[in-house]
């Protein structure tokens, strides 16, 4: 199925065209799409009807973009730039789901995606980690006890800039 906008040609020589109206004379329609977007109230839903288009000569169909829908999402641009900002900020995914009114497998996949941008390189297969603008010249590591001495954790931190590397927990001794 093309996505091709109303007028487009969706090859050489193509022109798209309505489709025709149904046996009994209704128009036809293409499917509809409910999207989720903040408002002061809470969730606030949009359907939005689209209609179809096809080609006369290669007989391909199309519908219409949503001009304002996130790519990949079923959410409007505002909710995704609001759960951007907010996750930038520092809530959790278990945080923002009840917040922005998105199931949290959602946010995990925009925070995945936003993650994936600021720290790779590439698509597909051939993605890999951007080489750090600054490396730590002087590293400290520290394996504790955590709730009194079943579990463990190992930290990693860079001594000059005091931020920490990795954080690990386990069931006993050293995690690396």
């Amino acid at each position: 199925m093309h996505t091709l906008r109303a007028g487009q040609a969706g090859s050489v020589g193509c022109t798209v065209v309505s489709l025709p109206r149904k046996a009994d004379g209704e128009k036809r329609e293409g499917p509809h799409r409910t999207l989720a977007s903040p408002s002061r109230d809470g969730e606030a839903r949009i359907e939005i009807s689209r209609p179809r288009w096809a080609c006369r000569e290669c007989g391909a169909s199309c519908i219409e973009d949503v001009p304002f829908r996130a790519s990949g999402q079923r959410i409007t641009l505002p909710l995704l730039a609001f759960v951007c900002d907010l996750l930038t900020l520092g809530q959790t995914l278990k945080a923002m789901s009840p917040t922005a009114g998105l199931p949290r497998n959602v946010v995990k996949k925009i925070e995945r995606a936003r993650l994936s941008g600021l720290y790779t390189e590439g698509e597909g297969s051939k993605r890999k980690l951007r080489k750090p603008e600054r490396q730590g010249r002087y590293l400290g590591a520290d394996t504790f006890k955590l709730h009194g001495g079943h579990r463990c954790a190992t930290v990693i931190v860079d001594l000059k800039m005091g931020h920490v590397l990795w954080l690990v927990h386990s069931k006993g001794g050293l995690a690396f």
